[in-house]
């Protein structure tokens, strides 16, 4: 079982301030934690193939190919504001020169 005073110590080294109820009650759940850890280590995984991922996929995204891309006149067509090339935005920058 984790102590009081290892708590205490963890807490400090992680610039937490913990209650006395609070120390108690991590004590307790930190020591079940670790006797978890304890059981899977007692476990023969011996043949057993390391994973990174509970699921095992493979490459589960499209082939990159390409494809033409819109026009620029289609793109430009969706914008509230345009120039006829580009985008209108309001500005963002105050300068003294106003378009």
């Amino acid at each position: 079982m984790i102590s009081k005073e290892e708590i205490t110590k963890i807490a400090g080294l992680a610039m937490l301030e913990l209650s006395e109820t609070e120390k108690t009650e991590y004590s307790s759940q930190l020591s079940s934690l670790l006797g978890y850890f304890k059981d899977i280590q007692s476990l023969d995984l011996a043949g057993v193939e390391p994973t990174n991922h509970a699921l095992v996929a493979d490459n589960v995204l499209r082939e990159d190919t390409a494809a033409p891309s819109l026009g620029q006149k289609t793109v430009v067509a969706g914008a509230p504001a345009t120039d006829g090339k580009s985008y209108r935005v309001p500005a963002i920058i105050e300068t003294e020169e106003q378009p």
